[in-house]
C-alpha cells in the first residue's frame, strides 16, 4: 500500500507560480527598515551595495559582493550610507576574511560616530522542494498539487541602489526595494555555470538592476537571507551580425538576460566565514519567516534599448520589456512583449519564443511552455546548439508527466553543454541537470542509472562550491533504498536532516525505510516529525497508515488515512487504503 515519493526542487524550480496565502504585511515599515540598513558602495566604474552587518564601537562591517569592490583596496572605496554621509572603508578585515577566490563575496568596514540600525542574517532552509509521486493526476488533482506548491513559496525582496542617476551617486533619493518570488535556494534553478562557481544559490524573481549588486536580500521580517550579485540566463548579443546591429543601435553595450536574479545565501557567507567574522557578534536567526499576500513594489528600471531611434523595431527592446513584466506579475502583457520582439526579426525569434516558454512555465501553463519552448528549439539558426531550449522544454515535460520525453530533452541539453564546455574552458556542467536526470530514470524505475546521476551531481557541486544538498541527499536515500541498500539509505537520509533538520520529506524517506526493514516503531516516529513539520503532507499521513496496518493498529491506522484524505481528497492512495482498511474491519468483526 505504499506510494513512494522523490523529493527534488528539479529544473522546473523556475516554473513556479504565484502564492496565495494571506498575512497582514507593513512594505512602508521594511523600506525604512531596509533603506537604514543597505550602504552604497564606490569602488570600480560601475558601483554598488551593500549591507551592515555588525558594529563594534564605532566601527560598522559591510557585507557585498566581491565584483562590487573588485581588485580596489585602501581608502579608495566609498561607503555612502542612507543619509548621504560618504565614509572611506577600511579593507584589512577584507584580507583577514578569505574566501574561497571563486566566492562572490566581500566585507568591507567603515567608523562613524553616528548610529546605524544592524542587519540580522537569517540561515533559514527553505523547503522549497515538491513532492512527485509520478502517477496519473487529472484535473482536480493538478489544481491541488498547484495549491500545495503555494505553501512553500516564499516572498522576498531586494535593496539596493541602480544606477540609474550616477548624478546623483550619494544616492538619498535613488534606493529602492523591490518584492519578487523565491524560486531556489540550491542552484537548482540555476543555468549558468559561472554563477554557481561564485556560490550563487539563491534564485529569485525579483527586479534589480546593475548597482544593486552587493545588496541585501530580504524576507518579510527584514532579516538578510542573501546577497544579491546578478541575474540568470542567456546574454544576449553580440553572438552574431544581427545581434551587434541591434546593439549598435541602441547606443550602448546593453544585454538581456532572460531569466531570474541571482544570490548568495546568507548561510554560505556564515559557513565560510573563519573567526575574524565570528567574532564580529553577528545577529543570527534561523525561525521561518512570516507568509504575506501577493505584494509588489512595481519598480521598474528605464529599458537601456529605449535610447535607439527606432527602438520599437528591436527586438531587444522588446525581450526587456518583456522581461521586466513578467516579473512584475504582468504575464499576457509579457507575452505580448515576447511576441513584437519576435516579428521584428525572424533570425532572433528563438529568444522570443524561449521567453515565451519561460513565462508559460513560470505562470505555471504547462502545455503553453511546451509548444513555446519547442519553437525556440526549432527557429534557432543551430538547434543543436539551445542548451537553454531543451532545459526549458524537459522541465515542461517533467510537469507534463512525460517522463521518456524530459529525458531525452534534457539528455540533450546536456550533450550540448558537454561541447560548449571543451570550447569554453573554466566552465562545468549543471549539478542539477543530473540530479533531475536522476528522478526522471527514477520514475522509469532505472534505479542504477539514477544512483550514478546523483553522485555525479554531488561531485559537481563540490567542485563548484555550493557544499551538500538536502534535496539530494534525500533523493540518493530513495534510490538506495529501492535498491534495497537500507544502511546507506539511512546514511543519507541523516545527511540530509544535519544539513536540514526540518526536511519533513527527508523524515518521510527515513519512515520508509525503516518500514521496509520491518521496524515499525522508529518508522512511526519519523513519520510523527514528518507530519508535525508538515501537517498537511498526505503522502506522510498515508504512508504512517500504512505502518500502522501492518503493526495491526486498524483505528489508528483509520485516523492516518483520514488524515491523509483531508489533506488531499483525490489522493488515489490513501482513498484505497482507506476503503480497503474498512472493509477488511467490517469482515474481521
Amino acid at each position: 500500500m505504499l506510494r513512494y515519493l522523490f523529493s527534488t526542487v528539479a529544473i522546473a524550480a523556475v516554473l513556479q507560480g504565484t502564492p496565495t496565502i494571506a498575512q497582514a504585511f507593513d512594505l512602508t515599515n521594511l523600506q525604512a527598515q531596509a533603506r537604514q540598513m543597505t550602504v552604497r558602495i564606490r569602488a570600480q566604474e560601475e558601483p554598488g551595495s551593500g549591507v551592515i552587518i555588525a558594529r563594534q564601537g564605532k566601527t560598522y562591517t559591510i557585507l557585498t559582493a566581491q565584483h562590487v569592490i573588485g581588485k580596489v583596496t585602501g581608502e579608495e572605496i566609498e561607503v555612502y550610507t542612507h543619509d548621504g554621509h560618504k565614509y572611506l572603508a577600511q579593507t584589512q578585515l577584507t584580507k583577514q576574511a578569505i574566501f574561497p577566490q571563486a566566492v562572490d563575496l566581500a566585507v568591507l568596514q567603515f567608523e562613524s560616530d553616528r548610529t546605524y540600525p544592524v542587519a540580522t542574517l537569517s540561515e533559514y532552509q527553505y523547503p522549497l522542494y515538491e513532492n512527485r509521486d509520478y502517477q496519473p493526476r487529472d484535473q482536480q488533482r493538478s489544481e491541488l498539487q498547484r495549491q500545495q506548491r503555494d505553501r512553500h513559496q516564499h516572498y522576498v525582496f531586494t535593496a539596493g541602489y541602480p544606477n540609474v542617476d550616477l548624478n546623483n551617486f550619494a544616492g538619498i533619493q535613488a534606493f529602492v526595494l523591490t518584492s519578487g518570488l523565491l524560486a531556489d535556494s540550491s542552484a537548482t534553478a540555476i543555468s549558468n555555470p559561472q554563477a554557481r562557481y561564485a556560490s550563487y544559490e539563491m534564485v529569485y524573481s525579483n527586479m534589480t538592476y546593475p548597482g544593486m549588486s552587493g545588496g541585501p536580500v530580504f524576507d518579510p521580517n527584514g532579516r538578510v537571507i542573501a546577497i544579491h550579485g546578478r541575474s540568470d540566463g542567456k546574454s544576449l548579443g553580440p553572438d552574431n551580425q544581427v545581434e551587434e546591429q541591434y546593439l549598435q543601435e541602441s547606443g550602448n553595450n546593453s544585454r538581456v538576460r532572460l531569466g531570474m536574479s541571482l544570490g548568495v545565501p546568507s548561510k554560505t557567507f556564515l559557513r565560510l566565514s573563519n573567526n575574524a567574522i565570528r567574532n564580529l557578534g553577528l545577529k543570527i536567526e534561523s525561525s521561518a519567516p512570516s507568509k504575506v499576500n501577493r505584494v509588489s513594489t512595481n519598480w521598474r528600471p528605464p529599458n537601456p534599448f529605449a535610447k535607439a531611434k527606432n527602438y520599437d523595431r528591436n527586438p531587444f527592446y522588446w525581450l526587456e520589456e518583456g522581461n521586466q513584466l513578467w516579473r512584475l506579475g504582468k504575464f499576457q502583457d509579457a507575452q505580448a512583449s515576447f511576441d513584437r520582439a519576435r516579428q521584428a526579426n525572424e533570425q532572433l525569434q528563438h529568444y522570443a519564443w524561449f521567453a515565451k516558454g519561460f513565462t508559460a512555465g513560470f505562470e505555471q501553463n504547462y502545455p503553453d511552455a511546451l509548444t513555446y519552448c519547442q519553437r525556440s528549439i526549432t527557429s534557432h539558426p543551430n538547434p543543436s546548439h539551445f542548451y537553454d531550449g531543451y532545459r526549458c522544454k524537459a522541465a515542461a515535460l517533467l510537469y507534463l508527466q512525460n517522463y521518456p520525453g524530459a529525458l531525452e530533452a534534457l539528455s540533450q541539453a546536456i550533450q550540448i553543454q558537454t561541447k560548449q564546455i571543451q570550447v569554453k574552458p573554466g566552465t562545468s556542467q549543471n549539478p542539477s541537470d543530473y540530479a533531475v536526470m536522476a528522478e526522471l530514470l527514477f520514475a522509469q524505475k532505472q534505479y542504477r542509472g539514477a544512483l550514478v546521476k546523483l553522485d555525479e551531481a554531488i561531485q559537481l557541486r563540490q567542485q563548484q562550491y555550493l557544499g551538500d544538498s538536502a534535496t539530494i541527499r534525500n533523493s540518493r536515500a530513495m534510490v538506495l533504498m529501492s535498491l534495497e541498500r537500507y544502511e546507506e539509505a539511512l546514511q543519507d537520509c541523516d545527511r540530509s536532516l544535519a544539513l536540514q533538520p526540518n526536511y519533513s520529506t527527508a523524515w518521510v524517506t527515513k519512515g520508509l525505510i525503516y518500514k521496509r526493514m520491518q521496524q515499525f516503531q522508529a518508522a512511526i516516529a519519523a513519520y510523527d516529525r514528518a507530519v508535525q513539520l508538515d501537517p498537511q503532507d498526505a503522502n506522510a499521513w498515508n504512508n504512517r497508515g500504512n505502518t500502522l496496518f501492518e503493526m495491526q493498529k486498524y483505528p489508528e491506522a483509520l485516523q492516518s488515512f483520514e488524515r491523509a484524505i483531508a489533506a488531499d481528497p483525490n489522493n488515489y492512495n490513501a482513498k484505497q487504503n482507506y476503503a480497503d482498511l474498512m472493509q477488511f474491519m467490517r469482515d474481521n468483526k
